[in-house]
Parts: structure tokens; sequence; C-alpha cells
């Protein structure tokens, strides 16, 4: 059975924040452009949640997606941050798997990650996404405890197949003194 976009819709991102501060991004629709602060300014490795609310539209009631969030920059097409390990490129951000409620139902995933360095500060951009679950699943990067990078390649194999997604400008600075 194939999905297509509109079985399940991103709804808003309540927050991106670090759990010792004030939220960055404040609640949001996909439908209308949100209003949004300033980018929450965090120090590398500082810890970052990220609440991620979803909508199923035609899937059966605890089927299993995929929630996440990578980061980068939108200039009219988006350009995700990525850093590499052991000669692996890694995504820079974070994915959980989460339920979906009855058709018509919202939920929501809250998925942990931490700030990456940069050489220099930094102000980031958040694609959310919601999809299927993946046969091959995500080659992963994790750092203290949360997961920081998804396996590139992996990421892009898997964009495809996304149910929907929504992008969210200015969210995060990563301050570098």
């Amino acid at each position: 059975m194939i999905m297509r976009i509109g079985d399940i819709t991103v709804e808003k991102c309540d927050t991106i924040f670090n759990p010792s501060s004030t939220p960055a991004l404040e609640v949001c629709d996909t439908i209308s452009k949100p209003s949004i602060p300033p980018a929450l300014e965090v120090q590398p490795d500082d810890p970052l949640e990220c609440k991620i609310y979803f909508k199923n539209h035609k899937l059966q009631e605890d089927t299993l997606i995929y929630v996440g969030v990578v980061f980068g920059k939108d200039s009219g097409g988006f350009n995700i941050a990525t850093y590499t390990k052991n000669s692996t490129i890694y995504a820079y951000g974070t994915h959980g798997v989460g339920r979906t409620k009855a058709q018509g139902e919202e939920n929501s995933l809250t998925i942990l990650t931490r700030a990456l360095s940069s050489a220099h500060t930094i102000t980031l951009d958040a694609f959310i996404f919601v999809g299927p679950i993946p046969e091959e699943r995500f080659d992963i990067d994790t750092r203290y405890g949360r997961q920081i990078g998804i396996n590139y390649e992996d990421l892009m194999a898997f964009l495809p197949t996304i149910y929907d997604h929504a992008i969210y400008e200015e969210v995060l600075t990563i301050i570098i003194d």
C-alpha cells in the first residue's frame, strides 16, 4: 500500500527550546506564516527539545511514523546543515517514532537533540517532517545520549516518501564565543 501526502500533516511545532530557557518558537500552524520571535540562542552541546504536532487524515489508528527535524537554511530550497564523522556525512537533526491517533485527530511527539559546534555563530531554520517508517532504519549519530545527526544518504532516500513537512525560519542560533 502506497501512502501519499495528505495522509498525515504537520499541524504545528509548539516549541524548539533549551529546557532551561524560554521557548524560541511559539505555537504555529501550517496554514499561516507564523510570527517567530528572535531565534533561541544556545551554546554548542546545549540540550534541545522540539515538540511536533501532527494530524492523521487517512492512516489507521496507531500507525507508526517517523517524526523529525533537521536544521539548515531555507533559501529557495532547504539546504540541510551537515557535518562529517568517520567519513560519513550526517544531516544535523533528529527523529523519533510516533503513533497516529484516530483519523481526524492530532497527536504530538517531543524529540531531543543538542546544539552542534560551528566555525562561527550561525542562525538556523528548521525543517519538520512526518513520514512512514522505512524498511531500513536511519543510521544516526549521538552525543551525550541524544541524537544529533541522521545519515545524509538515508535521509535523502527517505524524503520522497514523507507525508508532510513544514519549514520554520530562524529558530536556533548557536553562539560561538
